[in-house]
C-alpha cells in the first residue's frame, strides 16, 4: 500500500537508505525534506515500510530526489509504483516535467527510469565522488 510518510518513520526510512545506497543521505537530509511544503514523501508498506520516494515540486517541475526499496522486495514493481504515484501527485499539483539523477553504476534503476519514459539529458562527472561514479541526469514530460 502506498501512503504519505510521517517524520515519525525516520528510523525505518533511514534503515532502508543505509542498506540501499552506497552514498546514503544523512538522517538530517531526510528530516529536512519533511519541512518543505512542496515535498512529496511516499512510502510503500506491506506489514512494514519496504520502500520510499522523496520528491519536490518547484513551480511546474518535479524532481525525484531519492527512492529506495529494501533488497528483499526489489524486482516486484514497488519502485515503479512509487514513482508513478509520486509523478501523478506532482502532475495533479501542476507539474509538467520530471527530473532525476542516477548513478552510472545503477543499471537496474537506469532501465526502470527509461521504461517510464525518462531520457538522458546530461552527465555530471564524479558527482558521487565517494564511490567514484558519475550522475546521469534524466528528464521526462509528464
Amino acid at each position: 500500500m502506498i501512503r504519505n510518510l510521517s517524520v515519525d518513520e525516520i528510523d525505518s526510512i533511514y534503515a532502508i537508505e543505509e542498506v540501499s545506497n552506497p552514498s546514503p543521505w544523512s538522517r538530517d537530509s531526510f528530516l529536512s525534506e519533511f519541512s518543505h511544503e512542496s515535498g512529496i514523501r511516499l512510502g510503500y508498506t506491506l506489514d512494514i515500510l519496504v520502500g520510499f520516494c522523496f520528491g519536490r515540486l518547484i513551480v511546474d517541475e518535479f524532481t525525484i530526489l531519492n527512492i529506495a526499496v529494501t533488497k528483499e522486495h526489489r524486482n516486484r514493481g514497488i519502485g515503479k509504483e512509487l514513482m508513478l504515484t509520486a509523478m501523478k501527485h506532482a502532475q495533479e499539483k501542476g507539474a509538467i516535467k520530471s527530473f532525476l539523477e542516477v548513478r552510472t553504476g545503477n543499471a537496474a534503476a537506469f532501465c526502470l527510469y527509461q521504461s517510464l519514459g525518462f531520457k538522458e539529458v546530461s552527465k555530471r562527472k564524479n558527482y558521487y565522488s565517494q564511490i567514484g561514479q558519475d550522475a546521469i541526469n534524466m528528464e521526462m514530460i509528464l
